[in-house]
Parts: C-alpha cells; sequence; structure tokens
C-alpha cells in the first residue's frame, strides 16, 4: 500500500487569515495576551494582503508581507502571523523549500492557540516530506504527538503513522496506527488501510488481513481491498487462502481480468493441485479468459500426467500441435511418443516441429529424428537427419554412434536380403 500527503491540507491550514483578531482603538488587551495580539497597523497590513491574496495579486501580496517583516519585532504576533503569510503565499506556488524557514520562524514564537499550533505544525510537517526532510517531519510530529498526549487528533496521529512507516519505525508506527484507530467507535477506511500496512510491515499477516477483511465488510465491491487481501495471504506464503480470497472476489464479479486468472492458475499448479489447475486452464483457454499460449498447453499436460492420465496429456499436445505454429509442441509430443516406442509418430512430430521452424536446441531434434529413422528402419531418412545433426559440434559423438548404428543396421538388412535371394533360388 502507498500513502502520499496532500498538499491542500497544508494550504487549507495556512489560511488563518479570516480569524485573525483586530483590536478596536478603545479595547486594552491583558497583558498576559499582549503577545498575541496583532498590533493595529499588523492587522490593516494584513487584510491588505487579505484582499491581494484572494484578488490573485501574489506578487503583491509578497511585496506588502516582506514590507510588514521589515518592520516588525521578532517575538510579536505581527511577526509570526507575517510569516505565516510568506509560508502561505510560497507554498501556493510550490516553493515549498522557500515557505519552509517562514512557517518555522512562524512557529517558533508559539504565539498561536494550542489549536492553532497543532494545524501550523502539521503544515510544517508536509512542507517537509514536500522538500525530502522526512526525518524533520518525524521528530516534529514526534513533539506533537507527546505535548498532546492523550488528546492528539486524528490528523496527528494519521500522519506520524504514515511517515514513522515509511522512514523505517516499523514498531513505532504500528502502534502509533493501533493508537489511532482507538479514537473512533468507526474509524474510517483509511485508518484500516494504514493499520494493515503496518501490520504487514512487521510480519503480523493475520493482523493485516483481519483489517482487510474489515475494509471488505464496509466495501465489499473494491477491488483494491480484495487484491490488497490476495496480496497479503500470498506474501504470508498462505497460498490457498490467496486462492481463496480470489475466488470469493470473482463471486462478487471482481478480479477476473486475465491477470487474476493466470495467477490462480500458477497458484495451483505451485500447490501441485493438479486437478483444479487443469480445470481453470481449459476454461481459460475456452472461453479466452487466458492468451493461448505454449506455456498453459505445457502446464495442461504436465497436470494430466501428474493425475495419472497419460491419454489426455497426448491428447492435450496432439490438439496444440495441430491448431498452433509452436515447433516445441511437436518437439515435446515427439519425446513422449519416442519413450513410449512410438518411433513413427516421433518421427511425424519432428518433421512437423522442423516445418514449423524456430526449434530450440536443432542439434537434438535431428539426433533425435535420426534414432527415430533408424528405430523405424528408414534408413534414408536417418542418413539425411544425420547430415542435418552434423553441422552441430556438440553432436559430434552421438551423430558417430548413429553412423555405426546405422552401418550395423544396413549391413543387417543386406544379409537379411541376401539369404532371402538365396533362399528364393
Amino acid at each position: 500500500m502507498h500513502y502520499s500527503f496532500n498538499r491542500a491540507l497544508f494550504a487549507a491550514s495556512a489560511l488563518l487569515l479570516m480569524s485573525t483578531p483586530v483590536i478596536a482603538a478603545n479595547e486594552t488587551p491583558q497583558p498576559t495576551e499582549q503577545a498575541k495580539v496583532p498590533s493595529a497597523s499588523g492587522a490593516a497590513a494584513m487584510q491588505a494582503i487579505t484582499q491581494a491574496i484572494d484578488e490573485k495579486r501574489m506578487d503583491d501580496a509578497r511585496n506588502q508581507t516582506l514590507a510588514l517583516l521589515q518592520v516588525s519585532n521578532p517575538g510579536s504576533m505581527d511577526y509570526a502571523l507575517a510569516n505565516l503569510l510568506m509560508a502561505q503565499i510560497c507554498s501556493s506556488t510550490e516553493k515549498f523549500k522557500d515557505a519552509v524557514p517562514y512557517l518555522e520562524a512562524a512557529l517558533s514564537g508559539k504565539l498561536f492557540e494550542a489549536a492553532e499550533q497543532e494545524r501550523y505544525t502539521l503544515g510544517l510537517a508536509h512542507l517537509y516530506v514536500e522538500t525530502k526532510q522526512k526525518d524533520k517531519a518525524v521528530a516534529i510530529l514526534r513533539d506533537l504527538v507527546a505535548t498532546a498526549g492523550a488528546k492528539a487528533s486524528p490528523d496527528m496521529l494519521y500522519m506520524y503513522s504514515v511517515l514513522l512507516m515509511e522512514t523505517g519505525n516499523k514498531e513505532e508506527a504500528v502502534k502509533q496506527s493501533e493508537r489511532l484507530m482507538c479514537l473512533s467507535l468507526t474509524p474510517p477506511k483509511e485508518y484500516y488501510q494504514l493499520a494493515a500496512s503496518c501490520a504487514q510491515n512487521i510480519g503480523n499477516y493475520d493482523k493485516a488481513c483481519a483489517y482487510l477483511e474489515r475494509l471488505l465488510e464496509m466495501d465489499p465491491k473494491n477491488e483494491m481491498y480484495w487484491n490488497q487481501l490476495v496480496a497479503m495471504h500470498f506474501n504470508a506464503g498462505e497460498l490457498l487462502s490467496a486462492i481463496v480470497a480470489m475466488e470469493r472476489a470473482q463471486e462478487k464479479g471482481l478480479l477476473t481480468k486475465e491477470v487474476n486468472y493466470v495467477t490462480k492458475i500458477e497458484l495451483y499448479y505451485n500447490l501441485e493441485r493438479f486437478p483444479e489447475a487443469a480445470k481453470d486452464i481449459e476454461e481459460g483457454l475456452a472461453q479466452k479468459r487466458i492468451k493461448n499460449e505454449q506455456r498453459f498447453w505445457e502446464m495442461l499436460c504436465v497436470c494430466y500426467d501428474q493425475m495419472g492420465e497419460p491419454d489426455k496429456a497426448d491428447k492435450v499436445l496432439e490438439k496444440a500441435s495441430a491448431t498452433t505454429k509452436w515447433s516445441g509442441i511437436d518437439v515435446r509430443l515427439a519425446e513422449r511418443n519416442y519413450r513410449n516406442g512410438k518411433y513413427d509418430k516421433a518421427l511425424a512430430n519432428l518433421e512437423s516441429a522442423v516445418s514449423k521452424g524456430n526449434v530450440d536446441r536443432p542439434a537434438d531434434i535431428w539426433v533425435l529424428m535420426a534414432s527415430a529413422a533408424l528405430e523405424t528402419k528408414n534408413l534414408e531418412k536417418a542418413a539425411y537427419a544425420m547430415d542435418k545433426a552434423r553441422k552441430y559440434p556438440e553432436a559430434a559423438s552421438k551423430v558417430e554412434k548413429l553412423e555405426n548404428a546405422l552401418n550395423i543396421l544396413k549391413a543387417h538388412i543386406e544379409e537379411e536380403n541376401n539369404k532371402a535371394e538365396k533362399a528364393s533360388k
């Protein structure tokens, strides 16, 4: 599973201006709150900057904000708000690197109310992520979570958990993601996804699958969740459970792409569940759920052999030979027929393979053809195949033996012919 941060979250969190307090001339703030209130001139300047931003006059907004920064005292609310505005202006044009120091400065005085301080700190964490400073994001979120304690917000814990996971803090990511889940009686789907991913990262596949099953209860037609459940079982080495999950999805009309059917076939095959694999291959080819590829015909042949049905295995190869241009099928059929003493058929299979072309191991093909021809006492075909095999150095020793066998056979046939001729006289 993959998680990405939404830039819009920072843009939204930086919009403080609508709630910026404006102090009337006859209003005197308490001394303890003085630092948290902008000056009258600062408030007026910020209203003008806000208007420029609303009217998309970003250059004007930038210049006015920089001017406000120059006349504001560090540690004042004017200074904090001006820095916050500059961070907003930079981030609105995706100049995140430029925005970072402004937002850092805005937060350094800790002049904002707790909720606002948290919101802008999350915004700074987003900026760190955008500028590839995830370790800094983790650090400020760790402090934020520790300070908030039991009052840590869902947004805070969600982002912290994701960053922990992405920076390799696996155990802590699990802890925080589970803490996040406890904040609601009905956690949203993205919390379950995060928790499942965190559990997977530490190899707790049972828990990850449990979270995914809950997601499927919430959204049974979500193909992504079904894919994730299948993958989770597969990663856990639970191949049969992966198949069951896939079949449950297919009953709902999901996971019906070719890759899904091929995956299920391969899972059955690797589990040596040959009857199920054979059934799915035959149905897949007949209904065109899978491509008509040589490997599926060969797998089907193996399935029937393993099921103790060699005749069906032969018929699979014979059908593939008759309906396709794959010379490899004819070679495989030839080898089977040769082993079973069906030399005439083996010879015909090899001739078919040669006529189709693109044969692998041509030296072996010609040697096998010569052998089959000798077995059928087809001396002319045997001599022809040997001449072809002789072109390949790796076949030299085999050709020599075949030539000896051919000469012996010729001598035997000549002897038999002489005997027959004498007997006829």
